[in-house]
């Protein structure tokens, strides 16, 4: 569910001072549960569909870049503008892919099928960071601007970065998400259109808080290159579990890579 951000999470926790301008380069793989019934999770879904990196539940291989400047960054999906950063806070403006794309092509259930395609969208917001000894903070919101679900999401995260020694630490974390009416709607909902296309009950979803927890783990070789380790578990809102096309709780994903910092 959490596509590139489980990256991010990754990169965000353990990156030191920046300077006037940070490139990072790298790539590994990414592993991540479907929650639509009949569709086929992980690897065996990138084997048979072409896939796009950027979606929440893509699985495979993951390249990564991050460009992070004094007053602007580029990291994969997401672009922001640093409208306030000291060596503890950061405040951005982030325009950022936000979402799936839902196809129904890619279930073999077959009252699956007759449903129509829900693509992702774009999405624009705000991120706030905080880096206390107690650990890091982390809020970030954002909404649709293409109009496509009409999305709003919101995540509040906390981790707590332990070390072993110069080279070796972990990160667990928890975190809970957001998502409104309209979000749940589009890639959870059933409406008029969709009970006449495949027999499916109607369904309308309210809001709903999704919770996770996760573990990160880095291991650096030098300053400059880094192999790292992420995984979490999200338990899914009672406004997904509840849908018609959801067969799960809570999804899995899980992120292994190398980076190396220029």
């Amino acid at each position: 569910m959490k596509r590139v951000y489980l990256v991010l999470l990754c990169v965000i926790a353990f990156s030191g001072n920046a300077l006037a301008v940070e490139v990072m380069a790298g790539g590994g793989l990414m592993y991540v549960d479907r929650e639509y019934k009949g569709t086929k999770s992980g690897l065996d879904r990138y084997k048979d569909i072409t896939w796009n990196v950027f979606d929440d539940d893509y699985s495979g291989p993951l390249p990564f870049i991050s460009v992070d400047s004094d007053s602007f960054f580029w990291k994969m999906a997401t672009f922001g503008y640093h409208a306030y950063r000291d060596n503890s806070t950061q405040f951005n403006i982030i325009l950022a892919h936000i979402g799936k794309d839902f196809d129904p092509d890619s279930s073999d259930n077959e009252t699956i099928k007759r449903l129509h395609k829900r693509p992702s969208t774009m999405g624009m917001g705000f991120s706030f960071e905080k880096k206390t000894l107690l650990g890091e903070f982390k809020a970030t919101a954002m909404g649709d601007i293409l109009n496509i679900s009409n999305s709003i999401l919101a995540e509040l995260s906390y981790g707590y970065g332990i070390r072993f020694g110069m080279r070796f630490s972990l990160t667990p974390s928890v975190s809970v998400r957001w998502a409104n009416k309209k979000f749940n709607e589009y890639y959870y909902g059933i409406n008029r259109d969709d009970n006449r296309r495949s027999g499916i009950d109607r369904y309308e979803p309210s809001d709903g808080w999704m919770p996770a927890v996760g573990l990160s783990a880095m291991y650096m070789f030098s300053k400059q290159n880094i192999l790292m380790v992420h995984g979490e578990y999200s338990f899914l809102s009672s406004a997904t579990k509840d849908s018609p096309l959801v067969d799960k709780n809570g999804v899995f994903g899980m992120f292994g890579g190398f980076m190396h910092r220029f």
